[in-house]
């Protein structure tokens, strides 16, 4: 059906992550909805996350999640119908000065989203991105855990996942080194996200997304000061333990003293109205600007950051040459010169691109399908005419040898001699990502291109 025949859509209300966001009215019914509408053509990358979205939404029954009402295509627009929640999300209600809520109101605001993510973690589902933003409030003062555009589905046969896949400051540093995550990984984003109710923003907000990746798993878990309640403060410690099998469920933490002596839902349409008075003396413009351009998702699979990157760089330094090229002798000082040609290269080409894309996602840490692609590209045109392809992704999905024992360790190695350089950083996440999308385009290219690099070295 034409969803245009069943709901008004009306004022912008904001953008999500694969779309804009409208005030909508049901014409029977005269109810409000908010309608998400996505052009299909554009987010034909995003299409395997949208799915996820709709598919989570459809299984999902609870009075603290946003309900979901159905999902209507016209043309190549996806109309995706959800409940309205006018109060905003908590990011839109800590905008007005000070800048931050008050421990009364964060109590409250933790203590719904922990029903929500208690029913999530039940139904065997991870939302994987607590944060601010992603908690919306009715005027009423309900409150409801939204965007499931990210969530993560467990099993009986697979009790944790390895998807690196979130926003960076709220990233639990299990989901950080991929060395296996549940659902405690939402708990430590929700300790993030008390930190971000009662600060104004999240630990590191003030540095570059790739520098945080490095440091949360690094650092030892943020504290609050001395400022804040003993029993809040105790909160957030026990959410933001990093050893994940010691902090606590959501079940666990709604017994803690400072959610037990948290005050009632009413007491939230204080600050729904305090964020609309505030609204009517802002310039409108301002106020439909874009979300800080941290809030993004970063997708870097199969990175590590932790203490035994030193010791895989070393143990692993030569890569299998096609079977007619003659087995080269590869030392490990001249293995380095192999990955680190294409490096210059893509560093120049990953920079291009952003500036091509800057009108769209200015956030270095988030690189867009189309960058990804083009980079994949660059990587696979420095290619020598004359090589043959090898051995690749066997059926298992393991990586071309030349991934696991030349490329990422190079990487890692470069990114540890150049840790406080945020461009470098970037450009180094760029590089790896690159690679890792041409292998997975074309198994054993990777491969390849090392080999046939080294076959130029020789002869030079």
């Amino acid at each position: 059906m034409d969803p245009e025949s069943l709901y008004d859509k009306q004022e912008l209300i904001g953008k999500g992550s694969f779309g804009a966001v409208y005030k909508g009215m049901v014409r029977k019914t005269r109810e409000q909805v908010a309608i998400k509408v996505i052009d299909l053509e554009e987010a034909e990358d995003e299409m395997e996350d949208i799915q996820q979205e709709i598919s989570v939404l459809i299984q999902l029954d609870c009075p603290y999640i946003t309900k979901y009402f159905g999902s209507y295509l016209k043309g190549s627009k996806l109309w995706i119908i959800m409940e309205y929640l006018g109060g905003g999300s908590v990011l839109d209600l800590m905008k007005p000065p000070p800048g931050f809520l008050e421990e009364q109101y964060i109590a409250i605001i933790l203590r719904e989203t922990l029903k929500g993510l208690e029913y999530l973690h039940r139904q065997g589902k991870i939302h994987r991105d607590v944060k601010a933003a992603n908690i919306l409030l009715s005027t009423n003062g309900d409150v409801r855990l939204a965007d499931f555009g990210v969530s993560g589905q467990l099993s009986d046969q697979m009790a944790k996942r390895n998807t690196f896949v979130g926003t960076p400051f709220w990233m639990a540093p299990e989901v950080i080194k991929q060395s296996g995550h549940d659902s405690k990984a939402d708990i430590w984003s929700l300790g993030i996200t008390a930190i971000e109710m009662a600060r104004g923003e999240p630990p590191y907000a003030d540095l570059h997304p790739m520098r945080v990746l490095f440091l949360i798993p690094k650092n030892p878990p943020p504290e609050l000061s001395s400022t804040f309640t003993k029993p809040f403060r105790e909160f957030v410690a026990e959410c933001l333990q990093k050893d994940s099998d010691k902090r606590p469920s959501a079940t666990e933490l709604l017994k803690h003293k400072f959610i037990q002596k948290a005050k009632k839902n009413s007491l939230l349409v204080d600050l729904v109205q305090n964020h609309e008075k505030w609204v009517a003396t802002q310039n409108p413009i301002v106020e439909q600007t874009e979300d800080d351009e941290k809030d993004k998702a970063v997708f870097l699979p199969e990175w590590k950051f932790d203490d035994d990157d030193e010791e895989e760089t070393s143990s692993s330094t030569t890569v299998p040459p096609p079977d007619d090229i003659p087995p080269p002798a590869v030392e490990p000082p001249a293995a380095e010169p192999a990955a680190e040609a294409p490096a210059k290269k893509e560093h120049h080409h990953h920079h291009s691109e952003k500036r091509k894309h800057r009108s769209k996602k200015d956030d270095p840490s988030t690189q867009s399908s189309s960058q990804v692609a083009a980079a994949a590209a660059t990587v696979s045109s420095a290619e020598p005419k004359h090589a043959q392809p090898t051995l690749g992704l066997n059926g298992s999905g393991q990586k071309a040898p030349s991934l696991t024992s030349l490329i990422y360790p190079t990487l890692t190695k470069l990114l540890q001699a150049h840790k406080d350089e945020d461009k470098v950083i970037e450009a180094i996440a760029g590089i790896k990502v690159a690679f890792d999308n041409t292998e997975k385009t074309k198994a054993g290219i990777t491969q390849q291109f090392v080999s046939s690099m080294i076959e130029v070295l020789k002869q030079h």
